[in-house]
């Protein structure tokens, strides 16, 4: 009689057949939720570079870098105002010290720009926002209550993001062009960080998007400290000095010869970082906004030179 069962060969074809297209599958599944992540990303990284424009379109120049006043506030919580985001992230142009970086067991009333009354858990600073991050990042998404020593001594809690101001333009400062329509050519005006960056030694720098005072924490790339007023801390950031050679944290450290081939990062699961470059988890390279509203991604292989040719806008004023 006829045996209608699968030989074990056969059973063995067909598992191998299973797996291929289970294989096939998944790796369609992953170049989805990649498209999707790089998507949002750049999305975020356009809507960030309109905000720039709103903003120097109201006061004929960028917001500062770092703020000294007693609220601390980064150039993204000063974009908030401006940004084309939900009604519900809005932050006051001048927060109090305490409600800028508070910690999440401070609850504060809130009301937001369409004048809806509600309550707010924590600091603005120390509020988790989707637009300031980076679905692709493998590192711990949406951490709130990091502790920062503030430049006075005390201490705030803020909230991680992924993404950074370029340390190189005039930020605060009224450059050689009038407005950012005017510059001779786009420049970098946002480029990416791990949430948390950890080192091959194991130290831990985590990307905070509200502060704004120099220091490793410092949401930027290329941010040199400067050397006044005395002592304030160094952001541990690298910089291009002349002659090809660089500059590490502070605006008058001794030039170096640089010890990495790209300034770009390309990082994925459980790979060291190096906290004074830029990093992105985008296998097609490192996405960035530009001064004219556009986003252009830089190859991972990008040469230093190019990159920060990039990265120079205008001259300040002087």
């Amino acid at each position: 009689m006829r045996r209608n069962a699968l030989s074990r060969i056969e059973f063995v074809v067909a598992l191998l057949m299973v797996a291929v297209l289970a294989g096939l599958g998944f790796s369609l599944i992953q170049r989805v939720r990649e498209s999707a992540a790089r998507t949002s990303c750049q999305s975020n990284l356009r809507q960030l570079a309109l905000g720039v424009l709103n903003y120097d379109g109201v006061n004929a120049q960028l917001p500062p870098l770092v703020d000294a006043d007693a609220g601390l506030m980064s150039v993204f919580a000063q974009l908030c105002p401006y940004l084309e985001a939900s009604s519900r992230m809005y932050a006051s142009p001048r927060s109090s010290a305490e409600r800028y970086h508070a910690a999440s067991s401070v609850s504060f009333p809130f009301t937001g720009q369409s004048g809806q009354k509600s309550s707010q858990d924590g600091g603005d600073a120390n509020q988790i926002w989707s637009f300031f991050l980076d679905p692709a990042d493998p590192t711990p998404k949406g951490q709130r209550d990091v502790p920062v020593t503030l430049p006075h001594g005390s201490i705030g809690y803020y909230a991680t993001g992924n993404y950074a101001v370029n340390g190189l333009l005039a930020w605060g400062k009224k450059s050689s062009a009038k407005s950012l329509e005017e510059w001779p050519a786009p420049a970098v005006l946002f480029a990416e960080r791990l949430q948390t960056c950890r080192t091959a030694n194991g130290e831990v720098i985590h990307n905070l998007w509200g502060v704004g005072f120099y220091s490793p924490n410092l949401p930027a790339f290329a941010a040199l400290t400067p050397t006044d007023p005395p002592g304030l801390q160094s952001t541990g950031q690298i910089a291009p000095a002349t002659g090809g050679q660089f500059r590490i944290g502070r605006a008058d450290a001794v030039p170096q010869s640089a010890d990495f081939s790209t300034p770009i990062q390309l990082l994925r699961d459980g790979q060291p970082c190096d906290p004074r470059l830029p990093a992105t988890p985008h296998r097609t390279g490192m996405p960035t906004a530009m001064s004219d509203g556009s986003v252009r991604v830089f190859a991972p292989n990008t040469d230093a030179e190019t990159f920060w040719a990039a990265c120079a806008g205008p001259p300040p004023v002087r």
